[in-house]
């Protein structure tokens, strides 16, 4: 099946840029435009001399203009239903038009009829605020060196495209808001607002998020009959044309989530915001394929693909989280507490200039994120069965020696029998006192009674940890870590340099990384 492309927005030239084919249901409507109810001062002071029975003549001499100008004024008021002529007659006003100087004035459609179409996204079910007069067959095509990347639903076209049952408040909604934002386009093109305030009066669109329902007002004809009440629009009984609307994703790390979108429509770039969330939601709902692929999967390689020759100061924290601790994105909801800690300290990385700088953001990541992560273990365990290890530990340390228990919890994790051979006995027991808390241990303590656990009770995650590849690596690693920690948070006579920082910076994450694997589901 041979879905057409259709090409609407204007782009300028992007090497980050990805074009992309958005699948979208075109449905025929017939629609009455909404009839602007606002009225410019001239125009009101007009409106108000005619509710009192001035003439032409008489409104030109109350505002000393000339009487084509008041005509004109006229003119324009009847057009917006405000007031009425006839022929030897004055101007008088409509309902309308008294019922705008009461302040009573509502929605109101015009009386002539349009035909055309509103586009529903296909995978979101949603309404796009677009109106598109005439044949969508006289829209132009794709016509690049390559087609863009389709979307689709689990990567099945067909399935893509089924067609949903729209709400009819839901057309209104998006159609009322096609014209309020066209209208934003035209005051932003006139020079009477900012790219800034057009932007900000467009985000302001609501959701469309009025998904399906069976409708109950389609037309049965072609014939341009009058809606009913304020409908402005609603759905002919035809079936709806499966399409693909031409947008482009641009990747950059500098911006949240490491992408922006660019519009299909050509409102000058206001309405780009609204479809980056479009996007957004599509990356998110898990059964987005783009060209294939799961569109998430395929949007965080090329975003990590450019983040290395972004610095941190230009990089967003969700870039930077995507590159470096994927596992802490995919656990965010499980481990809120260090992903909020995490970003704050990310701040912090930003801009850190100075040493004392660097020593406290190795002292906050040491702190709140790697030893909140080892603290994870031991909270995931019932507190009478930690307080039974550390009774058990206690015990085998007298029953056999504390030199022989060292090499035992070693020799269960695959560790040489002689790698706490510089643990004294009583250091050992300090240690195994406080296994059954999560505070005031280092990072070395806190993995020595990992060693415990898992030698007496054999947790399932501190098993995972363990038994990843190189235990004797990693706990040269953690040693060291736990070394440079202790220069920016102990008084030591080993002050801490900017070559610590850059060790330090240059390993936790990985430490942070290996600590998350242990929590991935099987």
């Amino acid at each position: 099946m041979i879905i057409d492309i259709l090409d609407m927005g204007r782009y300028n030239d992007d090497a980050q840029a990805i074009d992309v084919a958005l699948p979208v249901l075109a449905i025929e409507c017939k629609a009455t435009p909404p009839m602007q109810n606002y009225l410019d001062a001239y125009e009101e002071t007009v409106l108000k001399l005619v509710s009192i029975g001035l003439s032409t003549h008489g409104i030109a001499q109350t505002l000393k203009a000339t009487e084509s100008l008041i005509e004109e004024i006229l003119s324009q008021l009847e057009l917006k239903a405000y007031t009425v002529h006839e022929i030897g007659k004055p101007w008088e006003l409509t309902e309308d038009g008294q019922k705008y100087l009461d302040g009573t004035i509502k929605e109101r459609a015009s009386s002539e009829s349009q035909y055309g179409y509103m586009f529903v996204n296909a995978i979101k079910k949603e309404v796009l605020p677009f109106f598109y007069q005439g044949d969508v067959g006289q829209i132009s095509l794709f016509r690049g060196k390559s087609f863009p990347l389709r979307m689709t639903l689990e990567g099945d076209e067909d399935k893509t495209f089924e067609s949903p049952l729209i709400k009819q408040s839901a057309l209104k909604k998006s159609y009322k808001s096609y014209f309020r934002n066209l209208e934003t386009a035209k005051e932003l093109e006139d020079g009477n607002i900012s790219k800034e305030e057009a932007v900000d009066i467009f985000a302001d669109l609501e959701s469309f998020d009025e998904e399906v329902e069976e409708p109950d007002t389609t037309d049965t004809d072609d014939k341009p009959t009058s809606l009913k009440g304020n409908m402005f629009i609603r759905a002919l009984k035809k079936s709806p044309k499966k399409l693909y609307l031409h947008m482009r994703i641009i990747i950059d790390p500098c911006y949240p989530g490491g992408y922006r979108a660019e519009s299909p429509f050509d409102f000058g770039g206001i309405d780009n915001g609204y479809f980056l969330r479009q996007i957004q939601w599509l990356e998110q709902s898990g059964s987005t394929y783009l060209g294939g692929e799961d569109f998430q999967t395929f949007l965080n390689r090329e975003i990590c693909k450019l983040s290395p020759s972004y610095k941190t100061s230009e990089k967003d924290f969700q870039v930077f989280v995507m590159e470096r601790l994927p596992l802490l994105k995919i656990f965010r909801s499980r481990f809120p507490y260090i992903y909020d800690d995490m970003e704050r300290i990310y701040s912090l990385m930003q801009r850190q200039n100075s040493l004392l700088e660097r020593e406290n953001i190795v002292n906050n990541l040491a702190r709140s994120v790697v030893e909140g992560l080892f603290n994870a273990y031991f909270r995931n365990i019932d507190q009478a069965k930690l307080d039974q290890i550390q009774q058990k530990a206690f015990d085998d340390v007298r029953t056999y020696g504390y030199v022989i228990y060292k090499k035992r919890i070693c020799r269960n994790a695959g560790l040489p029998e002689d790698t706490f051979q510089w643990i004294k006995e009583q250091y050992l027991r300090t240690v195994l006192g406080r296994l059954n808390n999560t505070y005031g241990n280092s990072i070395v303590e806190k993995f020595i009674n990992m060693l415990v656990i898992e030698y007496h009770f054999s947790n399932f995650h501190i098993k995972r940890f363990l038994y990843q590849p190189d235990i004797n690596g990693k706990y040269g690693m953690i040693d060291k870590l736990n070394r440079i920690r202790r220069k920016v948070s102990h008084d030591t006579d080993d002050r801490f340099t900017n070559d610590d920082y850059k060790f330090y910076m240059a390993n936790v994450f990985n430490m942070i990384n290996d600590l998350l694997e242990a929590f991935r589901e099987d």
